[in-house]
């Protein structure tokens, strides 16, 4: 959930989450784990999710807990409304870094946030790690490929006519591009491609070889993927 009050840009944010934190709750309860490797991720959330959906007072439980251990660090740290930017499930993207996190179950510290990027409808954003990594939230599909978002860690936000030749090159970079990969979306086994006059079709992965750029709709990609972050940075240069 995305705080609605604050800027659509923002910079030098903390975040924080509980690992494993399903698994701990299940396990502090004494709930029978030991067909469950609690170091396979994938493996075990999927398990958890198997549990929650069969028992779900126990998921109710679980959820509940969840929300009252975040509610407990945010009150603990003294945290007012909009020094907590984004809320999720478990975890949440400060504007101050936590002094507290080891009462009860820890909440870990797991990255400084250099600039996150927030869709004008607050329902997708973008992060861009210290330490590089790009991660998005919000967006409907998922990407074979999603390594574009990378060119936003060149943006220069310091320099408005410097900032809006960075986005017009990303988005000549986008139309032009012969990289497939970017243009594939996946869904269960399948993989979507946007293809100029036909639409949106599916196709076996062996399959893919067979089209060239010119098949694939490109513009698709920048306006659903792209353009609500690159919105939002204009947006906010225009009023700061």
């Amino acid at each position: 959930m995305v705080n609605q009050n604050v800027p659509l840009i923002l910079s030098g944010l903390y975040e924080y989450d509980f690992a494993s934190c399903a698994y701990n709750i299940l396990r502090n309860i004494g709930w029978d784990l030991s067909k469950i490797d609690p170091n396979d991720k994938e493996k075990r959330n999927i398990t958890i999710g198997y549990i929650q959906r069969d028992n779900p007072d126990i998921g109710q439980y679980i959820q509940l807990t969840i929300s009252n251990l975040v509610d407990f660090y945010i009150e603990q740290n003294g945290l007012v409304e909009n020094e907590v930017v984004l809320r999720q499930k478990d975890s949440i993207t400060t504007t101050k870094p936590l002094k507290i996190i080891d009462k009860t179950m820890e909440f870990e510290f797991r990255g400084v946030i250099s600039k996150l990027i927030i869709s004008t409808d607050r329902k997708k954003w973008l992060i861009i790690y210290s330490d590089g990594r790009v991660v998005t939230k919000g967006l409907t599909k998922n990407l074979y490929d999603d390594s574009f978002f990378m060119m936003f860690r060149n943006i220069d936000f310091a320099n408005r006519r410097v900032l809006i030749d960075n986005l017009e090159n990303m988005r000549r970079h986008i139309i032009q591009s012969e990289k497939i990969g970017w243009f594939v979306m996946t869904e269960e086994d399948s993989f979507i491609v946007p293809i100029i006059g036909e639409g949106f079709i599916k196709f076996r992965k062996s399959s893919l070889c067979s089209l060239t750029p010119e098949d694939i709709d490109r513009s698709y990609l920048w306006e659903e993927y792209l353009w609500p972050f690159v919105q939002s940075i204009i947006v906010h240069c225009s009023i700061n």
